[in-house]
Parts: structure tokens; sequence; C-alpha cells
């Protein structure tokens, strides 16, 4: 008889008030192609998200193999010196301070935009070796399609041509390795001092 080990999962995504039924979507998604053999442990990065909303998600997620944890951001310092805008809200910087932001026990997790939707069993994605490395992700392709993009990361990051530029909105953060050599701190002061075109991810990369 085959057994099967339980594993949590541990996603998180993050949002303001706006963006609130974004996030519903893409915990949908995800649930609809993942394993109910696996728990899915959602970190909500809110930055302000109402009462009413967070209520309405948690019914998203009610009666499956799934937990809502909120973290409310909306007073969190660290990010006053970072640039924000109608585009850029505090909420995409989360990603950035997940090392401290999430509980301790929390070694890993998958961060996804919520400008998406998961058509795969997650587990793929969490069972991917790293190989040691701090953070996995994919080439944002868009921008390494451009020879005009790719001189400017060139110059503004330092990043070679032969190298490749990844995304930020699907990564996968081995939160020990960030803490112990104290990665959030330097991507954040990376981010508020670069002056970069692509903010958050120019300076993940």
């Amino acid at each position: 008889m085959r057994r099967f080990v339980m594993k949590t999962i541990n996603i998180a995504l993050a949002a303001d008030n706006n963006y609130a039924q974004h996030v519903a979507v893409v915990m949908e998604s995800i649930l609809e192609n993942t394993d109910e053999i696996n728990k899915v442990r959602f970190f909500l990065l809110s930055d302000g998200i109402n009462a009413e909303k967070i209520t309405g998600l948690q019914k998203t997620i009610a009666g499956k193999n799934a937990e809502l944890v909120v973290c409310d951001l909306s007073a969190y310092k660290g990010f006053e010196k970072l640039y924000t805008s109608g585009h850029i809200s505090k909420a995409a910087y989360f990603r950035l301070d997940m090392a401290n932001i999430l509980p301790a026990d929390v070694q890993k997790v998958i961060y996804l935009d919520v400008d998406l939707l998961v058509l795969q069993d997650i587990a793929v994605l969490w069972n991917i070796d790293m190989q040691g490395k701090a953070i996995a992700a994919v080439p944002d392709y868009g921008i390494m399609a451009s020879k005009r993009l790719m001189q400017q990361k060139h110059e503004v990051i330092g990043l070679s041509l032969d190298k490749k530029y990844f995304n930020s909105g699907v990564v996968i953060m081995d939160l020990q390795q960030w803490r112990a050599n104290d990665y959030s701190s330097k991507v954040i002061e990376l981010a508020a001092t670069g002056n970069f075109p692509h903010h958050d991810q120019d300076a993940l990369n």
C-alpha cells in the first residue's frame, strides 16, 4: 500500500485593497489544481485590505486543505525610501523582506504576483531542486529579447549581456539563506538607492 506524506506548501501573495479580488482568483486557481494530500498555507502580505474582503478571502479557501495567514503590513516600516506610484505600490516591495515578515519557522516560500493563474499542481513548483541557491526564478524573456533593455540592465545593474535576467513575479525563496546572509536589507538598500527602472525586480537581479 502506497503511503503519502502530506506537505505544507507555503505561498506568499501581496496586495492592497484594490487587488484583493485578484488574490481570491489566484488562490482558487491553486486549490483547483493542487492535490489535497498537500496543505497549502497562504501568507497574505496585506497593505490595508479591509475586514470585509479578508472575510471573502477566507470563504474562498473554506472546506479545502488550506490556511490563510494575514500579515497586516499597513503600518510596516522599512520601505519609506522606496519609489511608489500608481503603478508600483508599497505591496510590491513586501517580497523583498519576507525573511523578516514571515514566521521564523517558515524556511521556504513560493512568492506569486496576483496577476496570474496557476494551472498545474503547485507541488510541482514546490518540489523543484533549488541546488542550494537562495532563490529560484524564471528568465524574463520579454526583457531578454530586447537588446535595448538588456543594454539598460548592463548599464544600470551591471548584468553581463550574456547572463539571464529573471522575473520577480514567480520566485521560490530559501528563507534560511536569506536570514543567514541578511539578503533582505541588502536588496532593500539597493532598491532605495539604485534608481532602477524595474524597481524591486532590478534590485533582486
